[in-house]
């Protein structure tokens, strides 16, 4: 694998003088050593990085003073970032090396990084946080313009309208949004999920000044900063910038997808040897093209000897949870799968592909897609939702609350779930426990006869007691393993007959230590005496 020294950054930087031609030698640069550092890692995000690489080098070359603040709402540019800032030395160099590493540069954006002004977490949380972070500088005196960098997937989430217009109301000149509107989500086109529709016509509407242009050619870019600078200094903007995923690279770019193909293979993860090797010939050859032409020798890249991290071998969890749900839904007519644009990390690609017709892909939106499950639920249906834990019990938590109160039959399946920090950051990260809400019965999963019986509906028809199944729904089974899990203490009712009819946590207490018992460890515990 091959990187790129501060020190070659410096001698492009200082040796070219046309600043168009500086900003796309710099971008070249960041773009390949943000490849290299998904490979080292073994994980990331490269089409999102590489699609808003031309923005960001604009961004951090030419237009920020040093008082603004630039932070990323969506979260996945984080490898580009960081590269970038390598590059120009204000992260140290030796970062380019610890990418998803204890000690080095997390999966997303955190505070605890220098120039990281904020976590990414469920989507959609960027612009509030800059309305609050200009009011705060209002009140302290303070002048500073506030550039957030959000992706057309990510305005699928409802809590950004909720911010637009009262950045109109409070004139808020000092916060620009630029959207990558690189046309792809996490799994797929936009347009196939949740068609933003009129993109400029939204942002209008709330009062916002809307500018358009290429994210992939500087002049245009530049014209639109300047523009926004010029005539609208009164009111909040945004740059709608039409990109490519994976632009800058043709190996990764969307636009080398097949016309037929539905899924992009880039999002995230490293790339096969064989085709890393490709892209980065393909990155050295654009990056020299540029600095040859002014007058500089070409670059020199330095050689890790560090091999790649090792992949996981053997059955993934979702593969034998997606496989299971087929099975059952193949018996039982009744269950329906949900997904919010993970369909890969549910393991909901079998699911997808042999029972269409009762898949529903809702999007980058929670909320919405567990209301939708009452929906279903209120007609008999049996709805499996899913998406990453934290993305699930957290922000539709109130959701997955009312629908219990209403009696509802629902599955809630959370990826990611546990008590340790996955290399994708604290943006995935658990946070506890997936408490029951109200009426509910949770189980987790953690061996693979678990993960056969938590997909398996009850044997009966009938519905719990107090009429609401959140979580896991498994057969009666003899208790065959646990894990210790850092949780709030539960309080459990108990009904007559020995079963039990719902759990219900108490508030958080950091010393709690409870038990937790597998998904094949169904068969409750004696009720007390």
């Amino acid at each position: 694998m091959q990187w790129l020294p501060t020190g070659e950054f410096d001698r492009v930087l200082g040796g070219i003088t046309d600043r168009h031609e500086r900003l796309r030698a710099f971008s070249a640069l960041s773009r390949f050593n943000t490849l290299y550092m998904v490979m080292k890692a073994g994980s990331g995000h490269l089409g999102s990085s590489f699609s808003a690489a031309d923005l960001v080098s604009r961004l951090l070359l030419d237009e920020l003073a040093d008082v603004d603040v630039l932070f990323s709402s969506k979260g996945h540019d984080a490898p580009g970032l960081y590269a970038a800032l390598i590059g120009l030395g204000r992260l140290e160099e030796d970062l380019v090396h610890r990418l998803r590493r204890l000690g080095g540069l997390p999966g997303h954006p955190d505070v605890r990084t220098p120039h990281m002004p904020f976590n990414t977490g469920s989507l959609g949380m960027g612009i509030s946080k800059a309305k609050g972070l200009v009011l705060a500088n209002r009140m302290l005196g303070l002048h500073q313009r506030v550039f957030v960098l959000t992706g057309d997937g990510e305005l699928q989430e409802g809590q950004n309208y909720e911010a637009l217009g009262g950045a109109v109301n409070a004139g808020m000149g000092e916060l620009t949004v630029i959207v990558d509107h690189n046309g792809i989500q996490s799994d797929t086109w936009v347009r196939d999920v949740n068609d933003l529709g009129d993109l400029e016509a939204r942002f209008a509407g709330f009062g916002w000044a809307v500018l358009r242009c290429d994210g992939h050619d500087f002049d245009q870019i530049g014209t639109a900063f300047r523009q926004r600078a010029e005539q609208y200094a009164g009111r909040p903007a945004v740059i709608i910038a039409d990109t490519v995923k994976g632009g800058g690279c043709p190996a990764f770019a969307a636009t080398s997808m097949a016309p037929d193909e539905w899924r992009y293979r880039f999002h995230s993860g490293a790339p096969a040897p064989e085709v890393y090797e490709r892209a980065r010939d393909e990155l050295l050859a654009s990056a020299d093209a540029v600095v040859t032409r002014n007058g500089l020798a070409a670059l020199t890249p330095r050689r890790s000897d560090e091999r790649p991290s090792a992949k996981a071998t053997g059955p993934s969890l979702p593969d034998a949870y997606g496989r299971a749900l087929v099975d059952v839904a193949l018996r039982d007519e009744r269950i329906v799968a949900m997904d919010a644009d993970l369909v890969l990390d549910t393991g909901l690609v079998p699911f997808m592909e042999r029972l269409p017709e009762r898949f529903i892909e809702c999007g980058i939106a929670e909320q919405d897609m567990v209301s939708m499950a009452s929906g279903l639920a209120a007609r008999g249906l049996v709805p499996f939702v899913h998406s990453f834990s934290c993305f699930l019990h957290a922000r539709p938590n109130e959701h997955i609350y009312n629908n219990a109160t209403e009696g509802r039959r629902v599955v809630y399946v959370g990826s990611l779930a546990g008590c340790c920090l996955p290399r994708r950051g604290t943006r995935t990260r658990p946070s506890g426990m997936c408490r029951p809400s109200g009426p509910c019965r949770a189980w987790s999963s953690s061996s693979r006869p678990a993960r056969s019986r938590c997909a398996r509906p009850s044997s009966t028809a009938r519905p719990p007691p107090t009429a609401s199944t959140c979580g896991w729904s498994a057969r009666p089974c003899r208790p065959r393993s646990s894990r210790w899990t850092r949780t709030p203490p539960v309080r459990r009712r108990w009904r007559s007959d020995g079963g039990r009819s719902c759990a219900r946590a108490d508030p958080p207490s950091p010393s709690a230590r409870v038990r937790s018992f597998s998904a094949n460890s169904c068969s409750p515990p004696r009720p007390p005496t």
